[in-house]
């Protein structure tokens, strides 16, 4: 998805605005707080959500206050190989409700009404991730949290990008079903289930002495196996340490000389940067013998041209003497008539500003109306707002109040105890609810809220009693809904929806106290309702003190419109007269000039001579001086052998480098470190096992097996018919259980194989901000659990604020880039980085450059120094006054 362009009508305090987004790369949107930067992106969501007919608080807490007018929001997207226009206004009635739609790709379409909104929800399934779309967005003044992206859109990019076949989370359903079969019988946790624990609990009565008795003779031949087992292992352990010491040895002679050799390429490279150095001085020498050269040759043909032009300049200066005598006197004619063209039309301007007065005053005129008016509307507001006691921090508290007596209600009702019975035959059971009647393999459940008796038949009957957790759940439940019912009548009111309207009637008398208050600010600016009164009254008098002292002739003009006339007839003649003046001054002022200009060129073009004469003096001399000390074929030897020097050092420098880069040093360190682990790791094996082996050693000596295999045998003669009535419940539990282990195994390893395409794309960013030494840890659910920077690695939730927000940033902005090749989703950021310093926010700009290529981001900033550094930015900046 790409969006192109928003477009915003009579929408909170924007009367019409448009921006359009590039479709690649970052689009900075600048503004003021209440420029209606984040109204851009809530107009967008309603457009794509919410019908034309709705009559939510989100549809009416964007309309105008005081004003009859509909919002309306349009924006072009592009879907996949689609172009969308969308646009949709929300009326108070029907016939002021609108939606449009027209979708031009391989068919053009063009829908209305209801069937439009449908539409686009169907492409909007179809062709968008929401969780991608949501976890993309972060709203103003919402926390930058690690955010859940693996989604749909992600897993098959990341999928793709580690050369899988499809996405671990492909056979959703399938493992959606296996999920319930296997919580059947087991819990989240891997515990057994009400259904198999109570199966296996029947048998194990029976089973007992037969389990104890089973035990007791497998754990002397279990001893006796992982006696033998144990013993081979240790020999292994001590064969594998053997192995290791001599690898390590191999390893580090390898390290010795992969040090060797970053000597070497470090002695070479300085001997390379001294010859570059020599070189480089050589090189300058030769230049500057070719520059004297030079200026000896430009300076002799410079005396020659010179003196050719001074003698060329001499009739030129007599014809302009003639010439500026005859522009002197036509010039003082021009004068005097722009002179009588200029006082008709100051006059004539005069009376246009006396009528645009008028107008003035009008205009004040009302405005003093609309101050009085909007004084009122504050008076009767603030006191309406007084009135009320209900405000957001009491109905914040009747809301947790009410939330929490809900939720002990819920607890109560949750831990109320209850019996379950099931038939294994036709049955009838009398309980204080009366008699039920239950077939074979027919469930019932009875509530035991108090004691109670349960008749099964003529077979048995069985009491029931409830606990005291439930009376104590159901009296914690009854206290705190007597605290939420105090908490109303404090704040007035009967419960918490009446606080609900009581808090939104107050903000929406609030909205008019503001606007009201707007008006006067825009109406009065740097004013008071007495000093504009007192600007009208001076209108009043300047307008008539105008016509008492106006001349009589020539006569003042009836109207606004003849005195803007006038005054173009008079400024006409004016600006002829001034022309005609101008061009005699410039013809006269042009002949002075050249007059000026041909006696300085006189004067100029002797200097030259003289100059030119002096500076080849001097070049003849610098030259000469500068053979005398170094001849020029010594100057170009010294440089031809110097080169050749600095090209032999760089060669062998590069053949260094080359061997070091081919000895792999960081795989010879990596393979070290975990060498030097791994024979840690040995010894301590070793040393447990030969301790297990002690205590299984004493074990066996201490005990016998007599008598033990008889009374096995008729103990499990009992047990197997008892094990009969479980055994299908247990393999049923036992098949769930295996079926369900192997799907998470299947999806844990496919999240592995392509965890490293999202982790190598957001240390890549992340180098860009923290440095070359940047990693990360992450879990499969693609979180950051720990980073590593200049090798100290420190766990995610005790970095910094500032740290947390960026890493939060750089994650979103791996994941648009890794989505973008089939369209992906735009990240949208609404004044992020308030936590970042000036240093970080410059690299960030560059992760920006780099991440963004082949995606959207936008972002919404009051701040746009945050955002400077984003050298390919597209910047749109806002004014409050559209």
């Amino acid at each position: 998805m790409r969006i192109n362009e928003i477009t915003l009508r009579n929408y909170r305090g924007v009367r019409e605005r448009t921006v359009k987004f590039a479709e690649t790369g970052v689009t900075v949107v600048e503004g003021e707080n209440e420029a209606g930067k984040s109204s851009l992106i809530e107009g967008l969501f309603l457009l794509l959500e919410v019908p034309d007919s709705s009559k939510s608080s989100a549809v009416e807490s964007i309309r105008q206050i005081g004003k009859d007018l509909a919002p309306e929001v349009g924006a072009r997207f592009r879907l996949g190989s689609s172009e969308i226009e969308y646009r949709k206004r929300w009326g108070k009635s029907p016939s002021t409700q609108e939606t449009t739609l027209s979708i031009k790709g391989s068919t053009t379409e063009q829908v209305a009404g209801r069937s439009a909104h449908d539409r686009v929800s169907q492409l909007l399934s179809g062709n968008v991730d929401e969780q991608l779309w949501k976890a993309l967005r972060l709203q103003q003044g919402a926390e930058l949290k690690q955010g859940q992206v693996m989604t749909g859109s992600l897993g098959a990019a990341l999928d793709a990008a580690a050369g899988g076949g499809g996405s671990a989370d492909a056979h959703g359903p399938l493992i959606d079903r296996i999920t319930a079969e296997y919580g059947e019988f087991w819990t989240p946790k891997g515990r057994e289930s009400r259904v198999l624990s109570g199966a296996r609990e029947a048998s194990e009565e029976a089973a007992a002495r037969a389990l104890v008795l089973r035990g007791t003779l497998a754990a002397l031949e279990a001893d006796a196996e992982r006696f033998d087992q144990l013993r081979r292992a240790r020999e292994a352990v001590r064969a594998d340490r053997v192995r290791n010491e001599t690898r390590l040895r191999e390893v580090r002679a390898a390290w010795a000389a992969v040090e060797k050799q970053r000597a070497v390429v470090e002695r070479l490279g300085n001997e390379t940067d001294r010859t570059r150095e020599r070189a480089g001085a050589a090189r300058e020498a030769s230049m500057r013998r070719a520059q004297l050269v030079r200026q000896v040759e430009d300076s002799d043909r410079t005396v020659a041209g010179a003196e050719a032009r001074a003698k060329a300049l001499e009739p030129e200066h007599e014809r302009l003497e003639r010439e500026r005598t005859s522009a002197d006197g036509h010039h003082a004619r021009t004068h005097q008539e722009a002179r009588s063209a200029r006082a008709l039309r100051d006059l004539r301007a005069a009376d246009e500003s006396h009528w645009n007065e008028l107008l003035f005053l009008d205009q004040m005129t009302e405005r003093l109306a609309r101050v009085n008016e909007n004084e009122a509307a504050v008076t009767e507001a603030m006191a309406f707002i007084e009135a009320i006691n209900v405000d957001a921090d009491g109905l914040r508290r009747i809301e947790r109040m009410q939330l929490t007596a809900v939720q002990a209600r819920a607890r109560a009702d949750a831990e109320a105890p209850a019996i379950r019975v099931r038939a294994l035959r036709a049955v009838t059971l009398t309980a204080a609810a009366g008699t039920v009647d239950l077939e074979a393999g027919e469930e019932r459940e009875f509530a035991v809220e108090q004691p109670r008796p349960l008749r099964i038949a003529d077979l048995a009957e069985v009491s029931v009693r409830s606990g005291s957790g439930a009376a104590e759940s159901l009296k914690a439940a009854v206290d705190v809904e007597a605290a939420y019912s105090e908490a109303c009548r404090a704040a007035g009111v009967p419960d918490v929806a009446t606080a609900r309207d009581l808090w939104e009637r107050r903000q929406r008398m609030q909205q008019v106290l503001d606007h009201a208050r707007e008006g006067l600010r825009q109406d009065l600016r740097d004013l008071t309702p007495q000093t504009l009164a007192e600007r009208v009254e001076r209108l009043k008098k300047n307008t008539a003190l105008y016509v008492a002292r106006r001349a009589d002739e020539p006569a003042l003009p009836a109207s606004l419109d003849d005195a803007k006339r006038l005054k173009v007839i008079a400024e006409a003649r004016f600006e002829s007269a001034e022309a005609d003046e101008a061009r005699a001054a410039e013809v006269l002022r042009e002949m002075l000039t050249a007059l000026e200009q041909a006696g300085n060129s006189r004067r100029q073009a002797d200097l030259e001579v003289e100059n030119a004469r002096g500076a080849l003096t001097l070049a003849t001399s610098a030259l000469a001086e500068a053979r005398s000390e170094v001849a020029d074929e010594a100057l170009e030897a010294a440089e031809t052998t110097l080169a050749a020097a600095a090209r032999v050092a760089e060669g062998e420098l590069a053949s260094a480098e080359g061997l070091l880069r081919e000895s792999n040093p960081d795989g010879v360190r990596a393979e070290l470190g975990n060498l030097e682990l791994l024979l840690e790791r040995l010894d301590s094996d070793a040393r447990a096992r030969d301790n297990e082996l002690a205590g299984l050693k004493e074990r066996l000596s201490a005990r016998g097996e007599e008598g033990l295999a008889e009374h096995l045998a008729e103990a499990e003669t009992d047990v197997y018919r008892k094990e009969q009535d479980w055994e299908s419940i247990r393999r049923r539990a036992g098949a769930a259980k295996l079926l369900y282990d192997v799907f998470m195994r299947h999806r844990a390893e496919a999240r592995k194989a392509y965890l490293q395409p999202f982790k190598e794309k957001l240390e890549a960013l992340g180098r860009i901000v923290f440095g070359s030494s940047f990693e990360l840890v992450l879990s499969q659910d693609l979180m950051v659990e720990k980073r590593t920077l200049d090798g100290v690695t420190v766990p995610y939730d005790s970095l910094s604020t500032g740290a947390k927000e960026q890493i939060g940033v750089l994650s979103r902005l791996a994941c648009a880039a890794l989505v973008s090749a089939d369209g992906g989703v735009p990240l949208i950021l609404d004044d992020a980085l308030g936590w970042s310093d000036p240093g970080r926010l410059e690299k960030l700009g560059a992760a920006f450059n780099v991440g963004a290529r082949d995606c959207q981001v936008i972002v919404l900033t009051c701040m746009p120094d945050r955002y400077r550094s984003i050298g390919s930015a597209t910047v749109v900046r806002l004014s409050g006054d559209e």
